[in-house]
Order: structure tokens, then sequence, then C-alpha cells
């Protein structure tokens, strides 16, 4: 029988281990550092008031029977609202389950649609 060689092995498992304690080691600094390191509570309580403030308004505007003048009011809240929020802390998506669902067959914005079909050459060509 011959004899197995773990040395390689070994090596290649201790840098493997080294690697990923030190970017372990950098992700949960990254964190703590943009977390501020502590838990603030009046600061939770104005971040779930402005998400709060956030849902109402994405409500509010998803509604048809806005004219166009309370439509821009709504928007310029929401604008207003949405960077106190960038301001405040790190973001978070909208709440589930509130508001209506969008189709399953809603057409993208127009500039979506644009992006498209500006890119349709491009696939046609073999890019």
């Amino acid at each position: 029988m011959s004899e197995a060689v773990w040395l390689p092995g070994l090596v290649v498992l201790a840098a493997g281990l080294a690697v990923g304690l030190v970017a372990a080691y950098r992700l949960r600094a990254r964190g703590a550092g943009r977390r501020g390191g502590r838990h603030d509570p009046e600061l939770e309580l104005q971040l779930a008031d402005l998400e709060a403030r956030r849902d109402e308004l994405y409500r509010r505007l998803r509604e048809e029977e806005l004219s166009e003048g309370d439509r821009r009011v709504v928007e310029d809240e929401a604008a207003r609202t949405l960077m106190r929020l960038d301001r405040l802390g790190p973001a978070r998506p909208a709440s589930k389950g509130k508001g209506k669902p969008e189709p399953a067959g809603a057409e993208p914005p127009p500039a979506a649609a644009a992006a498209a079909s500006a890119a349709a050459p491009a696939a046609a060509a073999g890019y």
C-alpha cells in the first residue's frame, strides 16, 4: 500500500480557513460600523414612522381618482419622505401585503420598454 500525502491538502484547508475568517471579520466590522454598533430606539421609531408614511403615500398614489394637483402634492411628499428615510438609515423594502398587488401581465414602465426595444437590434446582430 502506498502512503497518503496529507500535507498539500492540509495547507489548502488552512489557507481557505484563514481567508474565510478574514472575510467574515471584515463583513462583520463593516456591518457594525454601518449600524452604529448600538440599538437606538428613537431612531428605530423615526424609521418606523417614516416607513408607515411611505407606505400610506404609495397607497394614495395607486388610487386612480387623484387629480393632477393632488397627485403632484402626494409625489412631492413621497419624495421628501424617501429622502428622510435615506438620510436616517439603511434602505428597507416596502411592507409586504399593503396596497394592491401588481397584475401578472402588467406592462413595464415606458423607460424599461424603450431600453428593451433599443437592445433588440443588438440581440439580433448577435452581440
